[in-house]
């Protein structure tokens, strides 16, 4: 079954437009054109995920947001916010969707490419369960902001670490991917920055059906601050499969082993 979006907005354009670009990806996409009759919408199709305006008459995407996670029914719903309001500010969106509650904010105009990719991270997020256990979850769980909520890595080894790091692709969590880096990898990227640019390799040649698996560790040294470790990484691809072999280096840090370096071993 097609994933259901729902697209509320004030501007015919936007909502044409936006609508567009979803049902190429073969999105079923449902419309409304100010704040209450999208939460009647939302209520009565119960989509997978809600694009929202935030200026619109009667009802502002940001008292939807809030009536949505006040909800007990909604308040799980992924939501980006697509709005004008942030053109002139030089905050950054993961500024705006913090104050929203929202799970990621664009503004206007938008790049259509970084807005399919950054649906498609929403939604496979969601229905995504990390096989990696992380620190005060049980069997995982998806936040908000950027490409999922900052976790910490204070409680886990420089193994989970790296295992984290290759398995996130496996989910497209690639704000967890993020995470695991140190600030030598990152780049001076945001972490919204880092995901829409992920996203793009994702969703390249069909590499959003590899499988990534930390196959096994053949070399560990761990000091109290520094550690070396190389891992098999292994990619499956429908029936093909390729081994490779990875060396990392990761440094201790305040908020726990990150990785600072990755090269072919």
């Amino acid at each position: 079954m097609p994933k259901t979006i729902c697209i509320v907005d004030d501007e015919d354009d936007i909502i044409q437009l936006v609508r567009a670009l979803l049902e190429h990806k073969n999105f079923e996409v449902h419309t409304a054109r100010n704040g209450l009759l999208g939460m009647e919408l939302i209520q009565e199709v119960k989509p997978d995920l809600a694009i929202l305006d935030l200026m619109m008459p009667g009802m502002s995407g940001l008292e939807m947001c809030k009536r949505l996670r006040a909800s007990e029914e909604f308040r799980d719903l992924p939501i980006l916010v697509l709005s004008a309001i942030a053109r002139d500010s030089d905050k950054p969106e993961e500024y705006w969707a913090a104050g929203l509650q929202s799970d990621d904010f664009i503004r206007k105009p938008f790049d259509p490419a970084n807005l399919q990719a950054r649906v498609e991270y929403l939604l496979r997020r969601a229905e995504y369960k990390s096989t990696v256990p992380r620190p005060g979850a049980a069997g995982g769980s998806q936040g908000a902001n950027g490409g999922g909520e900052k976790i910490s890595h204070e409680d886990l080894s420089p193994e989970d670490v790296v295992r984290q790091f290759i398995q996130s692709w496996n989910g497209a969590d690639f704000g967890l991917e993020f995470d695991c880096l140190g600030k030598e990898m990152q780049y001076n990227l945001s972490r919204q920055e880092y995901v829409s640019r992920r996203m793009s390799t994702y969703n390249e040649n069909g590499r959003d059906q590899e499988e990534h698996i930390c196959y096994a560790f053949l070399q560990k040294q761990i000091d109290e601050n520094a550690a070396s470790i190389i891992c098999e990484r292994q990619v499956k691809r429908g029936i093909s499969t390729k081994r490779t072999r990875e060396s990392y280096k990761l440094s201790k840090t305040a908020e726990g082993w990150k990785i600072v370096q990755v090269r072919s071993a």
